[in-house]
């Protein structure tokens, strides 16, 4: 082996370490993952990766049919779909607003194991090597790997990278992909690299686009990048950097580019933007509240039973000790280091919030929008408390050692209870336990499919439902049993259930409300009624003053 190869080589305590490093993220993203159920976002991604289209195939197939619950499980299960890979390229291209190669690489892990529910490993191994790569990029931005062990220590038990390293969603294969990057381009703007930095950069920067468009938000940080470590070099090394970044730009583009154009081509995604400002109404008060809870969600999990005015708090020292960590860096003169990490937290982050200032929207108060904020943070953070450690002697160390074992378990236990979970799990569970509470009963709903297809996995596999699509023709016949009404816009399903059971009994009565008793659950805007045959009698006789 050559001198140089050896000079590439980490040292034996440190390829220990990341081999327990790693184990341990494996572990953490494991706990808590058999509980927790699925919801709507998880059920775009399987079907999609199954190969179908909740718009037009599914809801073509079970539109007014009478099946079980067990028959709605093959359109969530991509390792044993009986849809070709053609077809799931299709299902891809019929809904473009993201890229396709999360969901052919989440097909083609599933399929190797031949079981759904390695669905979420694969996001809980691509979470796992995130982790690794963050104390890459740490080390390589700070250039000591203080900073890099600083950086991992925090991020192996970050509550908002669990989030994504357990959903069934792409926004972890695309941080990989973009940490990946982000690191290759540090190794590439060294003058004394390997110029083969610049084409593995490229590569990655490809891979990111073609996981998630959001990979824009990462060039214009990369491009922020250039400048920064540009800035003092000769006018010749500038120009060759900015040259070979706009080249990996333009390749990456123009690879990636056909899939954003194919959604700009279609009507429903060009109204989008228009309707941005609706998606929320939130004041200015509430979006700087949900940012500074959100701020601290980068390594404390915040549970949402604690007091709001403690959770502020909270989530303003996180704020308070990142500003200063990265003010403390500065004058260490670490300046380069900070103001790329600062890059990287501030600009995707700016890129989300502005426009939500501006048009009223509420994007910059969900995480995923700018991952990347949440790494940059945690990796200034990182390069303060590897020098923190470095200057620290043995008795300090381990005490910093147990705050952060302290810190790390705590997260762990917080994020893997059932309050961690996403508001809508919440309600497909509560409303699955309700229903399967009633038996020799049908299901009748017309909420949004992807909602059904969250319950539907927890109720027993026999169970009997009929899904009606409140957008196509209805004549519907309805089984001879007590009927659970499951609706979001009750009173107008009711009614129909009501004139199709009149017409089923020779009634000509005109359909009534359904009494408050028969209603068995609530949540938010859904309802669940239980209505049947004999109601109707009932309601008939009261009406007509029939004894």
């Amino acid at each position: 082996m050559s001198d140089r190869g050896k000079r590439s080589m980490l040292p034996t305590v440190t390829q220990i370490g990341l081999v327990v490093v790693l184990q341990l993220a494996f572990l953490i993203r494991f706990a808590g993952l058999d509980n927790k159920p699925l919801w709507k976002d998880e059920v775009y991604s399987l079907t999609r990766a199954a190969g179908y289209r909740i718009e037009r195939t599914i809801a073509r197939e079970l539109h007014q049919q009478n099946v079980v619950a067990g028959d709605l499980a093959k359109y969530l299960d991509p390792a044993n779909t009986p849809r070709s890979w053609n077809e799931t390229w299709v299902a891809l291209k019929s809904k473009p607003e993201h890229p396709p190669l999360y969901f052919l690489l989440l097909r083609g892990f599933v399929s190797e194991f031949q079981s759904n529910p390695e669905a979420r490993i694969f996001s809980v191994t691509t979470g796992a090597f995130a982790v690794v790569a963050i104390w890459s990029l740490g080390w390589t931005l700070f250039r000591r790997e203080s900073a890099g062990w600083g950086a991992v220590m925090l991020a192996v038990a970050s509550p908002v990278l669990l989030r994504y390293s357990q959903e069934i969603r792409h926004y972890g294969l695309w941080l990989l992909f973009g940490i990946l990057a982000t690191i290759c381009l540090l190794k590439a703007l060294d003058r004394d690299s390997n110029k083969g930095w610049w084409r593995q950069y490229g590569w990655y920067l490809t891979l990111a686009g073609a996981t998630h468009l959001l990979t824009a938000s990462l060039a214009i940080v990369h491009g922020a990048i250039v400048a920064i470590s540009t800035r003092a070099a000769a006018t010749r090394d500038r120009r060759r950097a900015w040259r070979s970044w706009l080249t990996c730009i333009a390749i990456a583009a123009s690879i990636v580019a056909p899939w954003p154009l194919m959604a700009l081509g279609k009507e429903d995604y060009l109204r989008k933007p228009a309707a941005y400002a609706r998606f929320a109404e939130t004041s200015p008060r509430e979006l700087v509240s949900a940012w500074l809870q959100r701020s601290a969600e980068a390594v404390v999990f915040l549970p949402d039973r604690l007091p709001s005015g403690v959770a502020l708090l909270v989530a303003a020292g996180v704020v308070t000790l990142s500003l200063a960590s990265a003010v403390w860096l500065w004058r260490s003169g670490e300046r380069r280091a900070v103001a790329a990490a600062g890059c990287l937290t501030l600009i995707p982050f700016l890129l989300v919030a502005v426009p939500d200032v501006l048009l009223g929207g509420a994007r910059s108060m969900i995480p995923r929008y700018f991952l990347l904020s949440f790494v940059g943070a945690i990796v200034l953070l990182g390069g303060a408390l590897g020098r923190v450690f470095d200057r620290a002697n043995v008795l300090q160390r381990s005490a910093i050692a147990i705050v952060l074992a302290i810190l790390c378990l705590s997260n762990v236990v917080g994020y893997s209870s059932r309050e961690s979970w996403e508001p809508e799990p919440f309600r497909t569970v509560e409303f699955a336990q309700a229903i399967a509470q009633q038996s020799d009963v049908t299901l009748v709903s017309d909420a949004p499919l992807a909602e059904l297809l969250t319950i539907a996995p927890q109720l027993p596999p026999e169970y009997p439902l009929i899904w009606i699509d409140t957008d196509r023709p209805i004549d519907l016949a309805l089984p001879d049993t007590d009927l659970l009404i499951h609706s979001r816009d009750n009173d107008d399903l009711d009614t129909l259930i009501q004139q199709q059971l009149r017409q089923q009994l020779h009634k000509t009565t005109p359909p009534q409300k359904t009494p408050e008793d028969r209603k068995i659950f609530e949540r938010d805007d859904y309802v669940l009624w239980k209505l049947s045959q004999s109601d109707i009698d009932e309601t008939d006789r009261r009406l007509t003053g029939q004894p």
